[in-house]
């Protein structure tokens, strides 16, 4: 079911960020690619002085140089000043790269449109109504802010991490072997097949037992794989419950695939916080997702990319 946000007015353009974002930004200067596509959207702090206002603004325009179309430039600040100067050098900065449509300054609930002159405050029925769209679809409700979010991603490991030794001396002896490595790995892809497709939770020992198999490069490549853009919201929910099941000394494999599936669902926000959970940033996928979204490369990019990502992580 494509998820589709409508905006009528400055207040709805602030809750759609919301919802693209997954939280409520704070502090923050946002460019929302709309319209569509697999364009990506920007999220940075916000300048705290006139100062930084112009590498921000090149760091917007050298992304839509690469990703051209409609935008929203929003400010969150309490700062009117600083909002007047943060939109004027971006907007200005974007003039003949992206459309912008909308420029924002959002302060709290009150909203004030620069180019249009126009002022609003979102209402609960607003809120409400765009988050009932988002339930309907399948989304959740963004969290009330960025940390808030990212504690989604933390729960209470003890009952894997009690497991984790059975389920390592089980993958040694299969990696041992040419046939039971085989039979491992066709258990784990079709294990997190279906577990994707039917949202069935996993075991317990069905989590140890991927977590220790996800860290041996081969069998992390049968994930990669099967991983696509059709499926991966799918796979956001699954491994986001694999991640907070993990204790700490294991999650790196899992967070990484996390962000992996997040950056392809278009979820930078998420992406970022799953590879900020993952901790080794020498580790070959996380460097990959990374990169993704550092230069960024769209997501639609992935068929092209994934046969160089799974040679790159074995």
């Amino acid at each position: 079911m494509t998820y589709t946000i409508r905006a009528n007015g400055p207040g709805d353009v602030a809750l759609a960020a919301e919802h693209m974002l997954g939280f409520a930004p704070t502090d923050s200067l946002v460019v929302l690619a709309i319209g569509g596509g697999s364009r990506p959207s920007m999220r940075v702090d916000h300048p705290r002085s006139s100062v930084e206002i112009p590498a921000l603004a090149e760091q917007a325009g050298a992304l839509y140089r690469q990703y051209p179309g409609p935008v929203a430039v929003l400010s969150y600040t309490d700062e009117a000043t600083s909002a007047v100067e943060t939109i004027t050098a971006v907007t200005a900065i974007l003039d003949g790269i992206a459309d912008v449509q909308v420029a924002l300054w959002i302060n709290g609930d009150e909203v004030a449109d620069f180019a249009h002159g126009i002022r609003a405050s979102i209402t609960p029925k607003q809120r409400d109504a765009m988050n009932a769209n988002a339930v309907f679809h399948g989304r959740a409700v963004p969290a009330a802010s960025r940390e808030a979010r990212a504690a989604t991603l933390t729960g209470d490991s003890g009952p894997v991490e009690s497991l984790l030794d059975a389920a390592q001396d089980r993958a040694t002896r299969a990696a041992a072997d040419p046939h039971t490595h085989q039979k491992e790995g066709a258990w784990l892809a079709e294990t997190v097949r279906h577990s994707a497709a039917t949202q069935i939770r996993l075991t317990d020992d069905e989590v140890a037992r991927i977590v220790v198999d996800v860290a041996h490069g081969p069998w992390r490549d049968l994930i990669l794989t099967n991983l696509d853009r059709a499926d991966a919201h799918a796979h956001v929910a699954l491994w986001s419950d694999v991640v907070r099941r993990t204790p700490s000394s294991h999650v790196t494999a899992p967070a990484a695939i996390l962000a992996l599936a997040a950056w392809l669902t278009g979820d930078g926000a998420l992406a970022w916080m799953a590879l900020d959970l993952a901790g080794d940033v020498d580790h070959s996928l996380v460097k990959i997702v990374a990169t993704c979204l550092e230069v960024p490369i769209a997501p639609s990019e992935w068929s092209r990319l994934r046969e160089a990502a799974t040679a790159a992580v074995s």
